[in-house]
């Protein structure tokens, strides 16, 4: 799918400097393989700001509009297609990209805050520095590291006293604190091609069915998707994960609030120990051995099934209220961002046929 040109802006925040030069070299691969002709020959800094002019031989028609600014020479330069880095904080950057230049794909590797482009453009010429920008687009700004110390010393820690947990801005700080999974330890891709229930209705995409695949083709894997507790009626997981000890739920991305709920419930009832023996009895009675699961020594795993690049603002404060909630239970939490694959277009609401109600008579 081709990218918008009007501009993509945010936040970009690294965990070490490792990372931060990964990225770097991913954005030199994308220009060197894209045979992209830009002013730097590397993407280097000079006083904590790093531009990228990509050639351009027509003016774009986002180049009045922008919020770093350039004297452009029209007769010698021609470079309006761009890549702007500037450092906002320790470890965290403004991004902003400007032109047909496909990022995404490289953005998706690493923990980016997607601006909403409607509310970010209010500030457009407006007299503030750079830094204000920022802040009044994020509104009590957490990411400030004049106001707060990192989550992660915070939890390093197990010290909770110090974090506003009243302030809806600390969740989503925390989403992008929630660790990877590891890239051995991640599910396979969901195959468009074979993740499909038939309904009368017509076909339609099914992570039930996904779960299925994934526990067919390894014998690591115990299937717990649609097995609940006797009397509450809690499912406790999707996947099982024998030799890591990893409980997983699955969800396409898009509204994963349930999800993040049903990921504590999960917690809550393998730690509660009258109430997991009555949910090992219920998976005995369907023949599944639970005498392979460790509720000794177990951690849960989000896997957010990419049907949409980006993860809604509310999904963010979702998981980052569950990793709060797990880290004090002293669970370890972990986001599996499974990949799709073979996917012809789309889905949207508009694909799903409607059910339709009957009276009865």
């Amino acid at each position: 799918m081709e990218e918008k040109t009007d501009g993509t802006f945010g936040l970009l925040t690294f965990v070490n400097i490792d990372e931060f030069d990964n990225f770097k070299n991913d954005i030199n691969n994308l220009l060197k393989k894209g045979k992209y002709i830009n002013d730097n020959i590397y993407y280097t800094f000079n006083n904590d700001i790093c531009i990228c002019n990509i050639s351009k031989k027509d003016v774009p028609c986002w180049a009045n509009n922008v919020v770093f600014k350039e004297i452009m020479n029209e007769n010698n330069n021609h470079t309006h297609y761009r890549i702007v880095l500037i450092k906002y904080s320790e470890n965290i950057y403004y991004f902003e990209r400007n032109g047909n230049i496909s990022v995404f794909d490289i953005l998706n590797k690493y923990a980016f805050d997607l601006f909403e482009k409607t509310k970010w453009n209010r500030f457009f010429n407006k007299n503030m520095t750079f830094k204000e920008l920022i802040n009044s687009y994020l509104i009590n700004d957490i990411k400030n590291d004049d106001n707060i110390k990192t989550i992660e010393k915070f939890f390093g820690d197990n010290n909770f006293e110090n974090i506003d947990f009243n302030n809806i801005n600390t969740y989503e700080k925390i989403y992008h604190e929630i660790p990877q999974l590891q890239e051995e330890l991640k599910l396979i891709p969901y195959d468009y091609k074979t993740c499909i229930q038939k309904t009368k209705y017509g076909d339609k995409q099914s992570e039930t069915i996904y779960n299925k695949n994934v526990c067919e083709n390894n014998d690591n894997y115990i299937l717990l998707d649609c097995k609940y507790t006797h009397s509450e009626g809690i499912e406790v997981a999707d996947i099982y994960d024998k030799l890591n000890c990893l409980f997983f739920h699955n969800k396409k991305s898009g509204d994963l609030r349930c999800l993040g709920f049903q990921t504590i419930l999960g917690s809550l009832i393998l730690k509660n120990k009258a109430k997991c023996d009555n949910y090992f009895e219920e998976l005995n009675k369907k023949g599944i051995d639970y005498t392979q699961i460790n509720t000794e020594n177990f951690k849960f795993v989000v896997g957010i099934i990419q049907m949409t690049k980006t993860i809604n603002y509310k999904d963010k404060i979702t998981l980052g209220i569950v990793y709060c909630y797990l880290k004090k239970m002293n669970i370890d939490f972990y986001i599996d961002k499974i990949d799709v694959i073979n996917r012809t277009e789309p889905e949207t609401k508009s694909n799903s046929k409607p059910k339709t109600k009957t009276k009865s008579k």
